[in-house]
């Protein structure tokens, strides 16, 4: 089965999203996302989110799933990583302390992006776009 939906670009949105096997893409560029938060069992999932929105919090939970994340070059973001057996890309950022992990603009950034992120046996990437 394949779903597709539309979202108005007018409203703030909080998005919250279950699926427990299959393929996910999210382009949110356009939209003013406050929160998002996924729940997946198997699960690809590509998301990428944009700077419309001066907070956005994100929730990825997973089971056994490849996550790929892209974020806005101009946004500052830190991901908290609560996970095991799983593997993590977190290109352009530094590791703060344990499981905490931030881009060198975070502090200073207007747009913030926080990426909290729970599986197992899964592959979790975030990078950066212009």
């Amino acid at each position: 089965s394949e779903v597709q939906f539309g979202l108005n670009e007018n409203p703030i949105w909080s998005l919250n999203v279950n699926i427990g096997a299959g393929d996910a893409d999210f382009d949110l560029r356009k939209f003013k996302v406050k929160n998002f938060v996924f729940n997946g069992g198997a699960i690809d999932m590509k998301v990428i989110v944009g700077d419309l929105y001066e907070e956005t919090n994100m929730v990825l939970r997973a089971g056994v799933s490849n996550i790929k994340v892209e974020i806005p070059e101009g946004s500052g973001c830190q991901i908290k990583s609560y996970t095991s057996l799983s593997n993590r890309d977190f290109d352009g950022f530094t590791k703060v302390k344990s499981g905490v992990y931030e881009t060198a603009n975070f502090k200073t950034a207007k747009n913030k992006i926080y990426i909290n992120l729970n599986g197992g046996l899964s592959n979790f990437e975030v990078k950066k776009y212009d």
